[in-house]
């Protein structure tokens, strides 16, 4: 078909943008494309255009190559240089390599051998990912990590060796390698990522009961009986992901001061589990790491943890008390979520950020004070804590996450504090047995929702001079005509005038001290107005009180009075 001359024009350009953006190399030499690395001394082999099988058969990769009069050393085999090559069947990588890039040989399916040279140090996700035909592998001495589905799914490939430099294997890095039937691990191993070895006859043929691999504690094999109590070996460095996952017969775990960390999912689903002693020595609590452990009651976590993984203890509905301790800085997404039976918390100083939902659906807890040292908070940390009835916020944190404490029907009063800038959408919304709200002064804007459903608040403080920026129906289901609003001196006419601010009904000066003419001091405590002896008159909002004489009048909490001898001004009562 013969297209108009302007479309073949925009077919072109396009065409000139796609083989421009899939274009990686600045020269090539010998059918061996080259780019650039930023020293301007070394270079990365690269691919012609992406994805294009732009190698086939043998090729020799060589320490240097000389361009323009240029001569550059060869370091690296870049992401996906050799990717969907699959004529490629032999490659020699040179001494002068020490980087095999993300994706290096993805679905070389012709490869069969490939020697890494002992320059390479590290072997990126997904290097070898399908390359189906390869049957051996020789790993140098000096690589230290094998990347994350490094090797997955080479199925010809029988047997691995891993050189004692190694010290971490990425998840699912052997992942169904279905004729895989030997490996040596050494003891340099000190990480074993998620799946590393699972499907391969490898994995289903080690014996029931705990595996150790290296000084990894691999997995848990077998059917565990129930009370079942395990005490992890001396000398384990770390658990890894899933070890115990689904055992449900296991009741107590000792960890041991040698393990640093515990992988993802380690203890998932152990229902059963009551007690567990973590080592001192453990900085890291891993995703997961006791997800749905029902029956765990309690916890204290060692001085030498520094981060809770996201979900940590998710759904660990069982939990009564947990002791964070002050080496502990960042606390993941939902890392307490649905522990209904928490019923306090303590957030030590060292703690800076707070993730999204950590405490959603904590039911139980009536209680939590956030330190100053939190700065960062997120989204819907106390969603639907139902029996939550207080909440210090400190003056380091600058926002309010959306949907903060959403559906928190027990809390009563809430301050937020002068550092605060802005409260996201939904933040407060279902709060309904909340009374009182004090916004600080530093507030600009308001998100969507953030107080609706408040139906119970009578009392709304907004410090803010300038009224802050409203989204849609931020106060949506409070009674305007009973709630009253308090503003700055002289800030009334602004909130009358400002979207969904000017909807309510008293808007009123914040409470101050006076001075009736002559000098006599006027102030309110506690909801009486001390008059100082002096015959004053004092009316409600309402009219409806009506008092002239002398000494103090105590007055119900909001009321709006005008105090006259002479001297005219407005009081509130908090």
């Amino acid at each position: 078909m013969k297209h108009p001359p302007i479309l073949r024009l925009l077919l072109a350009l396009l065409m000139a943008l796609t083989a421009t953006a899939a274009t990686a190399y600045d020269f090539y030499v010998d059918g061996i494309y080259y780019e650039k690395n930023s020293d301007g001394t070394s270079v990365s082999v690269t691919y012609k255009l992406y994805n294009d099988n732009s190698y086939y058969g043998s090729v020799t990769i060589p320490s240097q190559v000389t361009y323009s009069g240029t001569t550059y050393s060869v370091t690296s085999i870049g992401d996906h240089a050799f990717a969907v090559c699959t004529g490629l069947t032999s490659v020699t990588i040179p001494n002068s390599v020490t980087v095999i890039g993300e994706y290096a040989f993805y679905n070389c399916s012709g490869l069969t051998a490939v020697t890494i040279p002992n320059s390479v140090t590290s072997i990126g996700d997904y290097a070898f990912y399908d390359c189906r035909g390869l049957t051996s592998v020789t790993i140098s001495n000096s690589v230290t990590s094998i990347g994350y589905r490094a090797f997955y799914y080479c199925s010809d490939l029988t047997s691995v060796t891993i050189p004692n430099s190694v010290t971490s294997i990425g998840p699912q890095a052997f992942l169904d390698c279905s004729g895989l039937t030997s490996v040596t691990i050494p003891n340099s191993v000190t990480s074993i990522g998620n799946g590393a070895f699972y499907n391969t006859p490898f994995y289903n043929n080690l014996p029931d009961g705990v595996v150790y691999l290296g000084r990894v504690l691999y997995k848990y094999k077998g059917d565990m009986p129930q009370n079942t109590s395990i005490s992890i070996q001396e000398g384990t460095v770390s658990i890894s992901g899933y070890a115990f996952e689904n055992c449900s017969g296991l009741t107590s775990v000792t960890i041991p001061n040698s393990v640093t960390s515990i992988g993802d999912g380690a203890f998932w689903d152990c229902s059963g589990l009551n007690s567990v002693t973590i080592g001192n020595s453990v900085t890291e609590i891993g995703d997961e790491a006791f997800y749905n452990c029902s029956g765990l009651t309690s916890v204290t976590i060692p001085n030498s943890v520094t981060e809770i993984g996201r979900s940590a203890f998710c759904g660990c509905s069982g939990l009564t008390s947990v002791t964070i301790p002050n080496s502990v800085t960042s606390i993941g997404d939902e890392a307490f979520w649905d522990c209904s039976g928490l019923t306090s918390v303590t957030i030590p100083n060292s703690v800076t950020s707070i993730g999204n939902y950590v405490f959603s659906y904590c039911s139980g807890l009536t209680s939590v004070t956030i330190p100053n040292s939190v700065t960062a908070i997120g989204d819907a940390v106390f969603f639907f804590c139902s029996g939550l009835t207080s909440v210090t916020i400190p003056n380091s944190v600058t926002a309010i996450g959306s949907e903060f404490f959403y559906g928190c029907s027990g809390l009563t009063s809430v301050t937020i504090p002068n550092s605060v800038t802005s409260i996201g959408g939904g933040a407060f919304s279902g709060c309904s047995g909340l009374t009182s709200v004090t916004i600080g002064d530093s507030v600009t804007s308001i998100g969507i929702w953030a107080f609706s459903g408040c139906s119970g608040l009578t009392s709304l403080y907004s410090f803010a001079t300038v009224p802050p920026t409203c989204e849609d129906d931020v106060f949506y289901g409070i009674d305007k005509s009973t709630c009253i609003l308090y503003v700055p001196d002289g800030c009334i006419s602004a909130y009358q005038a400002a979207d969904q601010w000017k909807e309510f009904f008293n808007i009123c000066l914040d409470n101050v001290d006076v001075s009736i003419e002559g000098g006599v001091e006027v102030s309110l405590d506690g909801g009486v107005l001390h008059c100082g002896g002096v015959d004053t008159v004092v009316y409600t909002l309402a009219g409806a009180l009506v008092y002239s004489g002398n000494g103090d009048v105590e007055l119900a909490t909001g009321a709006y009075i005008v105090v006259a001898n002479g001297y005219a001004t407005k009081v509130v009562v908090k």
